[in-house]
């Protein structure tokens, strides 16, 4: 909701438009501070756990991770808004009520039957010559499950907060998940079973770091076993949602089960890689998707076109000119960034974990620009009630790139991480196309934008990879130190070659990037 003294502020600017900056801002600000700060829980991860540990982690974790997406931060809250910003105020306490009590419900289930059946889950998830410890990483799985519930009432806290376009405690509330996890592995170091522990109790940290701003705005809910209309079409949506938002993670699955038929800390490493491409898809595509999701639901409900036409223009543009020098320099001076954000203390990071590390990055650097696209896109169908199309969009993009991972193997571990690359933009086209015919977009003005976006981003790479090697130790010089300084000067010189030729090109974002900071 717009602040009453808003208009105020700022004479002469839409208030809409003056919030709709400050939310993105604010989500931006607050998922790149929870993600540097799990960038750091990930570093230290990896030096206080051997890699038989973080292999078996690394294999457990994703299966209740998964669910993660499908009962909460993916599919919950990207269904509950909608269906909540379209009820009469009236109605809105008994729906998160009874939301929480469905939650409850569905944990109880989920729960129970992923400890009961861990181990025959988990050996599906290995490689018949895996690598990985199967004990281990049962043990761990059977304990880090109820992670899931707390997490479940964290997403539908977001859920609330944010359909009430109050980002601030939702943004930052990954921070607690971190810093709880940080703690016990510092305490507990090499002790696998204090791993999963502290993991399970991040997730309920995240949720009760929330609760005081749920209270505050009046939207503490109650969890009540009533089954309501409102919680029938939020359930029609999620579903759907399970899956299409959940697409990045599933394919994580896939190629992490078949890593683990690679050698040792090959898991670890892409692991460690898919924390830095989650930064980047995090900071520089999801936060802007997150913060007009609202509005988009706001103009679908009240079948505003050109306002939802503007609104997904803008925010398509954004995000192409954002990700676009991120993914460049990210795969420019992928060995600075690798030793920069993980090679810390004396003895860095092992020369195995950096080594796979180093080669999964620069591919799924490349994938920050299609599957940042895809985030914003897909919300773009389900506020306008086409589930159908986006589920087949993605089932779609999900057969080709495991097809594409079976089919790469052979070649390697790098080659099988460029199929995602090239997975996310069929599913872009995919998308742009059956929008532009219900909602007609600029077309030619859109490819005009990624040209020169591509132009400008390219030629900020090249800067940075040019000067990176005339640095002190070269390209691949290792060494967190070093790294930061090749990072700030070279990637801080591809930056500034981005911006000079997006200039020149008259980029129409960079003013209206620099319209939206002053508001």
């Amino acid at each position: 909701m717009t602040e009453p003294d808003s208009a105020a502020a700022m004479p002469g600017v839409p208030a809409t438009r003056r919030s709709g900056a400050r939310n993105m801002l604010t989500v931006m600000g607050g998922t790149l501070a929870s993600r540097i700060l799990g960038l750091a829980r990930q570093t230290i991860f990896n030096h206080l756990f051997s890699t038989h540990i973080t292999d078996a982690f690394n294999v457990a974790y994703r299966v209740p991770n998964l669910f993660r997406e499908l009962l909460a931060e993916g599919a919950l809250t990207n269904s509950i808004i909608p269906v909540y910003k379209g009820l009469p105020a009236s109605e809105r306490r008994d729906f998160a009520n009874a939301a929480a009590g469905a939650l409850v419900a569905a944990n109880l289930v989920v729960v129970g039957l992923g400890i009961l059946l861990a181990p025959w889950v988990i050996g599906l998830r290995m490689a018949s010559n895996s690598n990985v410890d199967y004990a281990l990483t049962v043990h761990i799985t059977r304990i880090i499950w109820p992670f899931l519930t707390g997490i479940s009432f964290s997403a539908l806290a977001m859920a609330l907060l944010n359909a009430e376009e109050r980002f601030s405690a939702t943004s930052f509330s990954p921070l607690a998940f971190s810093v709880v996890s940080i703690i016990g592995f510092l305490l507990f170091p090499q002790n696998a079973t204090a791993l999963a522990i502290v993991t399970a109790l991040g997730g309920f940290a995240q949720f009760l770091v929330q609760a005081p701003s749920l209270r505050r705005y009046g939207l503490l809910f109650r969890p009540r076993l009533a089954w309501t209309p409102a919680l029938t079409r939020a359930v029609t949506l999620m579903l759907p949602f399970s899956f299409t938002t959940g697409t990045r993670e599933f394919l994580a699955i896939v190629l992490s089960t078949l890593l683990t038929g690679f050698p040792a800390a090959t898991v670890t490493g892409f692991n460690n890689a898919d924390a830095i491409f989650q930064l980047g898809l995090g900071v520089f595509a999801v936060s802007p998707a997150l913060a007009a999701y609202p509005r988009l639901a706001e103009y679908a409900a009240r079948q505003d076109w050109d306002g939802f036409r503007e609104t997904v223009l803008s925010n398509l543009r954004l995000v192409l000119f954002l990700c676009a020098p991120v993914a460049a320099i990210m795969f420019t001076l992928a060995p600075s960034v690798v030793s920069a954000l993980y090679d810390w203390g004396r003895q860095g990071l092992g020369a195995d974990k950096y080594h796979y590390t180093l080669l999964a990055l620069p591919p799924l650097a490349l994938a920050i620009v299609p599957w940042g696209i895809n985030q914003f896109m897909v919300r773009t169908f389900y506020v306008r009630q086409r589930t159908v199309e986006a589920i087949a969009i993605n089932a779609s993009g999900f057969l080709i790139n495991t097809a594409l991972y079976f089919v790469l193997a052979k070649s390697g571990f790098v080659a099988m991480n460029y199929a995602t690359t090239a997975t996310g933009w069929a599913m872009v086209s995919v998308y742009v196309y059956l929008l532009h015919r219900q909602v007609p977009l600029p077309i030619a003005r859109l490819a005009l934008f990624l040209v020169q976006v591509s132009i400008a981003a390219s030629l900020g790479g090249l800067a940075a990879y040019g000067l990176d090697v005339i640095l002190p130790g070269g390209h691949a010089a290792r060494g967190a130190i070093r790294a930061v300084l090749h990072l700030s000067v070279a990637g801080g010189a591809g930056l500034i070659v981005y911006l000079g030729v997006a200039t020149t090109l008259r980029v129409p974002e960079l003013a209206a990037l620099r319209r939206r900071l002053i508001r």
